[in-house]
This record gives C-alpha cells, sequence and structure tokens, in this order.
C-alpha cells in the first residue's frame, strides 16, 4: 500500500489569491468569491491498491447481496477439518472466518499486506463471535513441526522460460522416499489433532497478521517449516507477480512448500493472463515486471511440480459455480 499522503493539496496561485484578499479586505473566507476559489482547489489523489488490497473486495466478488462465497461450496471439507490452516492475501477475513465456521479447522491464520484490511478482519472476527456468545478468546499457535527437513540451499532454476537464482529446497531421492515416512506419521499426528480444544470459539481458532508474504514470510516461531497442513492463496498470485516478478512468485511457492507439512497442501486460484495487462499500469515498478514476466499462468502447474517439489495436483474446477462475472476463475490443489 502507498505511504503516500492522502491530504487534500492546495494550489500555490489559490493560497497567494487568498493572502491578497485578505490583506487588502480584512475580510475572512466566508466571503463568496473566496468560496469559490475554494472549491477550485485540487482533489485528494486517489488511493492506488498496487497490492491488489482493495477495501470492500467482497461487495465485488459477492455482489450487493454478500451472499456466501462459492468457493466454500466447492472446497472438501478434508482440507481443513483438525487442520491447521493458513489464507494469504486474505483481505477482510470474510472467507478465513467462514472457513473456521463450516469446516472446523484446528486453526486458521490469515494473512495480508495492509493493515488496514487486517484490523477490519479482526473486526469481523469479534463480531462474528460475538453473535455465537463469545466475547473473550486466546490464539492458539498452530502446532510446530516435530522434526525438521533438510535445510534450504541455493540453486539455479532454468525451465527454459527464465533463469533465476532463488532459496528453494534440494529434493533427493532419499528425501523424497522419507517423506513418505513422514506422510504415515502425519496422518497419526492428524488423528490426534482431528477435534479442536474449543472448537466453537472462533477468537481461539482464528487470528490475523499484516504480513508482507514476499519480505517478511517467513518470520517467527508460528512459520517454521512443516507448520501448516493447508495454504490457501486466492486471487492473489497476480499481485505477487505484478509486484515481484517472476522471482518473488517462485520464492511465494517455495515458502509455502518449506512451511507445508508432509502431505499438506496448497489450494491455489490464479488470476489469468488476460486480466494482467490493465492492472500493470498501476504504478512503475508493476509496469516494468509485467513487461519483464516470462512465467503465465498456465505454467504454474509445471513449476511447482517439477521445480519447487509438490507429488501431485488436481483441478478442483474450472470455474466456480455462482461465482460473480470475472471471478469465475478455476481452482487447484497441489500436495506436498
Amino acid at each position: 500500500m502507498n505511504d503516500s499522503s492522502m491530504g487534500r493539496e492546495v494550489p500555490v496561485e489559490a493560497e497567494d489569491e487568498e493572502k491578497q484578499l485578505v490583506h487588502s479586505t480584512g475580510v475572512g473566507f466566508c466571503d463568496g468569491d473566496m468560496s469559490a476559489k475554494r472549491k477550485r482547489k485540487k482533489p485528494a489523489k486517489k488511493e492506488v491498491q498496487r497490492f491488489g488490497n482493495y477495501h470492500h473486495y467482497y461487495g465485488y466478488r459477492l455482489g450487493k447481496s454478500l451472499d456466501v462465497d462459492p468457493r466454500l461450496n466447492v472446497f472438501e471439507p478434508e482440507w481443513f477439518e483438525g487442520m491447521d490452516c493458513l489464507d494469504i492475501g486474505c483481505n477482510e477475513g470474510i472467507v478465513t472466518i467462514s472457513i473456521a465456521q463450516k469446516y472446523n479447522c484446528r486453526s486458521i491464520l490469515g494473512l495480508d499486506i495492509d493493515e488496514v484490511l487486517i484490523r477490519k478482519a479482526q473486526s469481523n472476527l469479534i463480531e462474528e463471535a460475538a453473535l455465537q456468545g463469545f466475547t473473550t478468546g486466546e490464539y492458539m499457535e498452530p502446532c510446530e513441526a516435530k522434526e525438521n527437513c533438510s535445510s534450504d540451499s541455493e540453486n539455479t532454476l532454468d525451465n527454459g522460460w527464465w533463469k533465476e537464482t532463488i532459496a528453494w529446497r534440494e529434493l533427493t531421492g532419499s528425501q523424497q522416499g522419507s517423506d513418505r515416512v513422514e506422510d504415515s506419521r502425519c496422518a497419526t499426528e492428524r488423528a490426534e489433532r482431528s477435534t479442536p480444544l474449543n472448537s466453537n470459539n472462533l477468537l481461539r481458532r482464528v487470528t490475523f497478521r499484516k504480513e508482507n508474504v514476499i519480505k517478511d514470510f517467513p518470520h517467527g516461531d508460528y512459520m517454521k517449516d512443516g507448520t501448516f497442513d493447508t495454504v490457501l492463496c486466492l486471487s492473489m498470485t497476480k499481485w505477487v507477480h505484478l509486484n515481484w516478478g517472476d522471482d518473488g512468485l517462485v520464492r511465494l511457492f517455495a515458502k509455502i512448500y518449506h512451511i507445508l507439512r508432509p502431505g499438506g497442501i496448497l489450494i491455489l486460484e490464479p488470476q489469468p493472463w488476460n486480466s494482467y495487462r490493465r492492472k500493470a499500469k498501476v504504478c512503475e515498478v508493476t509496469r516494468q515486471n509485467f513487461n519483464e514476466i516470462k512465467l503465465r499462468p498456465n505454467h504454474f502447474t509445471e513449476i511447482l511440480l517439477d521445480k519447487i517439489g509438490f507429488k501431485s495436483y488436481k483441478e478442483v474446477s474450472t470455474a466456480v459455480p455462482g461465482s460473480t462475472a470475472g471471478f469465475d476463475r478455476s481452482l487447484y490443489v497441489y500436495v506436498k
């Protein structure tokens, strides 16, 4: 979000004219002529949402009726029930809270780059919890992984579209084999965690944080390797792509892989390439990155499977039924 001043700007010429009038006539700014001059002041600059951090986004996405988000109807309960979940780019937290309510996840953390949106999400959470009779709660952090995987290393990825040195996990045959052993242990751990503590209290299971997922994430003990069972990236990859280019997008995918437990899933809703051009004009950074992007959304699956290390994927829906025009996007699930 831009840090530029949102105050109204007064033209220098108008200020000079006002000073001259006061000096010569001794009248204040209630004078009719002065009121007319005031109306000619430049309007406040419109805030540019270069990160896709639209306020009232769900009003656009769901329509004026603010019906239940249709994506919830194609989600499968086993993705969330008893799971520790992460929602990247949560906006006002509507979907985050709805997942906790409908699918009874053990915990869910919503991240967004916009502090105002996070405050709104927290307000929505408190309001919804109050409707259920809860006014206090304690956030229960997601379970930590019991064992860490191999360390990160610098590798050069070159698949013909781009070549960039990024931090990602080396996946050797022995490591992938050990993942199968981890899968069995992970299934046992999930069974043990299948019933959330005080599961009806949203304030204990849902939390929100302001976070820049490219610069700051993962950050702190709450974001260690193997922390989450499910990560959601819904309609946010375009904004990472435009602001940080191909390298930023691949870094995001690699970080998500790291924080997922073996057998965990990434739920991805990428925006189509034809939606990039208009949004690329919001600032010089996005314009430049747009011109340099070599990856396309139809390349994401190959990157996630062949370069990042996800084992399998499925396309859940080519267009979510009931979506508002322009938001009927494909949904994919990738398994670690």
